[in-house]
């Protein structure tokens, strides 16, 4: 039997190669990107150098004179808005069997736990000329909220290619080689004892280990591929924790006491103050659950200091 093709947009940052690193034996993966960001493995990968915001670029390097480019699956890592969906649409459409979009937990507002009716994108407006911001940057005219442009993308996608389309909701991810370093930013700052201002201490929120995501990934392209999905988009994460947690786990690994401090100048990039938890029963109740992040993110701290000793 042929491998399916996959073509993944990105794929060269955070879960693309955890995903290919377990993966990659099971799929002909082809990555699409600048080829900027260093990237090796011991799997066969094709490679396509594009830029993912550049229609030109797409077509060139994907359009219908490009040889046999009919995919399987297409994973879109790199979709911020409605104007991103569009343009990988506008080039690939018809020549794909099934699109997988990560997306993310800030299409929520609120407090948790999140089901994934929270936030329906079937009737949801999207606007194709205005592009996202970068998480946490200040809007710019013309620009929309990360949450907003993902909310956006979801309904591009949801409204053009239902039948095609899987959504995966992402909580904070962490992994090797994370280069938002926001778990290093923890690390860098317990050592050195600042202040830090937590949120809520007994807010719980939602992680996910890479491997996991890519695990997820998997899994849904093999369940679809048996033609048994009866939902298309799905919360995945570990248990939650509460901030607390991760408070005393950072103190415990550092050997350092490390306390919220209210007000503090020094703002957690996990910084909650309501809880935002992923309810992911829909996930589970196919066979798919993420193990307790505890452990996972006592060695991803453990590394952290490693890479980063005081």
């Amino acid at each position: 039997m042929s491998k399916k093709k996959l073509l993944i947009l990105g794929g060269t940052r955070l879960i693309g190669p955890a995903f290919v690193k377990s993966f990659g034996a099971d799929y002909a993966i082809t990555l699409a990107n600048r080829g900027v960001s260093p990237f090796s493995t011991t799997h066969p990968v094709a490679r396509l150098t594009l830029d993912r915001f550049d229609t030109d670029s797409l077509q060139r390097a994907l359009g219908d004179s490009q040889g046999d480019n009919q995919w399987d699956a297409v994973i879109d890592s790199l979709c911020y808005c409605a104007k991103d969906a569009a343009q990988l649409y506008g080039v690939l459409a018809a020549r794909f069997k099934q699109l997988v979009l990560l997306s993310t937990r800030s299409v929520y507002s609120g407090h948790g736990p999140f089901l994934e009716d929270a936030f329906d994108p079937t009737h949801y407006a999207f606007d194709r000329e205005k592009t996202a911001a970068k998480f946490g940057a200040t809007l710019l005219q013309g620009e929309v909220s990360y949450g907003e442009g993902k909310r956006q993308a979801e309904a591009y996608y949801s409204q053009t290619c239902p039948e095609r389309l899987t959504i995966l909701r992402f909580p904070i991810v962490i992994g090797d080689n994370d280069y938002t370093n926001r778990l290093a930013w923890h690390v860098a700052r317990a050592q050195q004892q600042l202040p830090i201002d937590f949120g809520a201490p007994e807010a719980q929120t939602s992680f996910i280990d890479v491997a996991q995501a890519g695990r997820a990934i998997d899994f849904c392209l093999r369940q679809n591929a048996g033609g048994i999905f009866a939902d298309r988009i799905f919360n995945v994460a570990s248990p939650p924790l509460r901030m607390q947690d991760f408070i005393d786990l950072l103190g415990e690994v550092l050997a350092v006491p490390v306390a919220h401090t209210a007000g503090a100048a020094e703002i957690s990039p996990y910084k909650t103050t309501a809880n935002h938890v992923l309810d992911c029963s829909k996930i589970a109740a196919m066979g798919f659950t993420c193990p307790p992040f505890i452990p996972t993110l006592r060695a991803y701290i453990r590394a952290a200091v490693s890479s980063h000793p005081h």
